[in-house]
């Protein structure tokens, strides 16, 4: 089962309680005849995720931590300590973060190319205390579980240590640092996990899944010798891996990590940009893109990214073959779309920017327009995606 499909979702009622719990799908059924139980909330809408409906007038049994039973308002519930009466409100799968970074959350200082780079302390009272951020920067938001993408090997105690579960905070699935070849002269990311050779990355692996941890992240700065022996060793021990891949380094790209037997993937424009060829690649960011934006450095990235849609537009064969191709093998990938969106003023809200890197700021109207129109078309081929079966 895929890692997003088998991360167990939990619920919370807006506007009426935020509960750790267990969807009704995702555990084991008690029996309903028990004599006693520790809540049941009364006269809510039940979003059901399996069958794609809401549930009018339900009552929702809970005991140990899990949801028992969704019953329909004739049915008489179980004796409860506690009763609630939703009054019509919803209640609602918790949502999941999918594509995490810790920097982001409890970063405290930022490089001149943009970005946090966090400078913690691995004492217990620090990690607790990283983790009452942590908390605050997702519980109030409905967010109950969250997986990261990539975070520094430094804060492999606070990162293991999330690992056990709370009441009080999301489910956190770790996955180390996103694994990176060594390339002479790079200083790495803060949150990429460096290996030397296709025997250092399984090791890596290995090392990773002895730590408890069962999902891997691979960067586009991973080499294919070094690639194959990740996914080869994770398969080995049945760990997850997700890949970021990107900007050409691959020969073949996304088709290759497919035939490498990847599965899961980060990052909806990397399908755009995987379908362009060397030269379009090229021609795009070395053409099209200066002479959208000229010398800009701010948002470069994130504008040049909308360019190469603008560049493919909405129908493009290549990446449609590329999209079917996914579907076919059963792949997901997290879109990680609000990012973009954000900063073109298409959500209802936008998060600071961390760095010149993501300042889409001080775009005309013509630049911030077509910066949209290629938004529409890579969200065009999520929508297609989604509809092909790839989650």
């Amino acid at each position: 089962m895929h890692v997003f499909q088998s991360l167990r979702g939990r619920f919370i009622a807006h506007a009426v309680v935020c509960l750790a719990l267990f969807q009704q799908h995702a555990c084991g059924r008690k029996p309903i005849d028990i004599a006693d139980v520790d809540l049941v909330i009364r006269n809510a809408m039940v979003l059901d995720v399996v069958e794609g409906r809401v549930r009018s007038n339900s009552t929702v049994v809970v005991d140990d931590g899990s949801i028992i039973d969704v019953l329909a308002e004739e049915v008489v519930p179980p004796s409860a300590t506690r009763t609630m009466d939703a009054r019509g409100r919803l209640l609602t799968p918790g949502l999941i973060d999918v594509h995490h970074h810790t920097e982001y959350v409890l970063g405290d200082s930022i490089t001149s190319g943009g970005g946090f780079v966090a400078d913690l302390t691995m004492q217990p009272d620090s990690i607790t205390a990283y983790r009452e951020r942590f908390v605050r920067a997702y519980l109030p938001h409905g967010v109950t579980t969250v997986r990261d993408a990539g975070s520094s090997e430094d804060n492999m105690p606070m990162l293991l240590a999330w690992m056990t579960r709370s009441p009080q905070a999301p489910d956190f699935y770790p996955v180390g640092g996103a694994i990176v070849s060594h390339e002479e002269g790079r200083v790495p990311f803060a949150g990429h996990a460096v290996v030397r050779g296709p025997a250092d990355a399984a090791q890596r692996v290995r090392d990773y899944h002895r730590q408890g941890i069962r999902h891997i992240k691979v960067y586009w700065r991973l080499r294919e010798p070094e690639l194959k022996a990740v996914i080869d060793e994770a398969g080995a021990l049945d760990v997850n891996v997700t890949a970021h891949i990107d900007f050409k380094v691959l020969p073949r790209d996304l088709d290759l990590a497919l035939d490498l037997g990847l599965r899961s993937f980060e990052h909806a424009y990397t399908v755009g940009v995987a379908a362009l060829t060397p030269e379009e690649f090229e021609e795009v960011w070395r053409v099209h893109v200066p002479a959208t934006i000229g010398d800009r450095r701010k948002g470069r990235f994130y504008l040049g990214a909308m360019e190469y849609f603008n560049f493919l537009g909405p129908e493009n064969e290549s990446v449609i073959a590329l999209i079917d191709r996914m579907a076919a093998l059963d792949c997901a990938l997290t879109p990680t779309l609000h990012i973009f969106a954000q900063h073109l003023g298409l959500t209802s809200f936008t998060s600071p920017s961390v760095g010149g890197f993501d300042d889409l700021s001080g775009l005309s109207p013509t630049q911030r327009g077509r910066a949209v129109d290629g938004y529409r078309s890579m969200a065009s081929y999520v929508k297609r995606m989604h509809d092909a079966g790839i989650v």
